[in-house]
């Protein structure tokens, strides 16, 4: 049970799983922190929730529920200012209504894992003809999706979306269509 002073916070680590670590002046134990093994889901109003699948310890819930906005190619890393939880991701699908990215995991015995997140939504394009992907949430106004790159309709009346994407490792740019 949390104690009075006590604040629990929650990090993605570089293999997409959840951290929580406790905080405060009369934690027992500093700077303790804990990956919880589990999987990413959301819902059908676009929270996002994190499956527990064996909590070691008793007062951790099976579900975790997160609100919050989302958001694109957040450049800022630091997961602590302003409580953002940051998934790394990609871009693999779209239809009229929603947005699919792909997301890899390594479970407690370092295992990776492969699925699938989808935002439900819809696409439009901004003031500055940039295309958007509009979250559709629960509560209060759609969080805008801005994707970064061009696009055009072809003779078939589909968007064709161009991108450049960064090989961090050797700063390569690659487009892709």
């Amino acid at each position: 049970m949390p104690r009075k002073n006590e604040k629990i916070k929650y990090e993605i680590d570089p293999f997409n799983r959840l951290i929580y670590s406790k905080t405060g002046k009369e934690s027992r134990v500093p700077r303790f922190r804990e990956i919880l093994d589990g999987t990413f889901s959301i819902d059908k109003n676009s929270t996002l929730i994190y499956h527990v699948k064996s909590p070691k310890n008793s007062s951790i819930p099976q579900q975790l529920k997160f609100s919050g906005n989302w958001s694109l190619d957040d450049k800022n890393n630091n997961q602590w200012q302003g409580d953002k939880l940051a998934l790394k991701g990609e871009i693999i699908d779209s239809k009229s209504d929603n947005l699919e990215f792909s997301l890899s995991t390594k479970d407690k015995d370092a295992k990776t894992h492969f699925y699938m997140l989808e935002l439900s939504g819809r696409w439009q394009a901004d003031k500055y003809n940039r295309l958007s992907f509009l979250v559709r949430k629960e509560k209060g106004p759609p969080d805008a999706l801005t994707l970064s790159g061009a696009w055009e309709v072809n003779k078939q009346n589909m968007v064709i979306y161009t991108y450049a994407k960064e090989i961090l490792k050797t700063k390569k740019r690659l487009s892709a269509p």
